[in-house]
């Protein structure tokens, strides 16, 4: 693996491990097919995001993200019950901005990681 890619995969497992110390398992929000690719590369599982969440009319609600146990869930119940959770993992790194505009038009006031910086 090169180099760079190493150094990025040790510090985004230390951050999130870091995180999880602090507040227990985190959200995530916006999971996509590729991101399993990126999430067994860092070794992440059920331990480290409990949840997942996706626009109520996802067909990816109800399901689990490829090869983990972490269930994605209708964002309804993020913010119905969770909106008081201090980080929220985006897994659409590459939106970042989009994704923490519409959380924050949401009403969400705590810290929208993104997975990978």
């Amino acid at each position: 693996m090169p180099a760079l890619v190493e150094e990025g995969r040790i510090k985004t497992q230390e951050r999130l491990r870091a995180l999880v110390a602090k507040h227990g398992p985190l959200p995530a929000k916006a999971v996509t097919g590729r991101d399993a690719i990126l999430m067994h590369s860092l070794a992440i599982d059920e331990t480290l995001i409990d949840a997942t969440y996706e626009r109520s009319n996802s067909p990816k609600v109800g399901h689990y993200v490829p090869g983990t146990d972490i269930e994605i869930r209708d964002e309804a119940e993020f913010f119905a019950e969770r909106m008081d959770a201090p980080v929220l993992i985006n897994f659409a790194w590459h939106i970042q901005p989009e994704i923490e505009r519409y959380m924050r038009a949401q009403g969400y006031q705590g810290q929208v990681l993104p997975i990978w910086e």
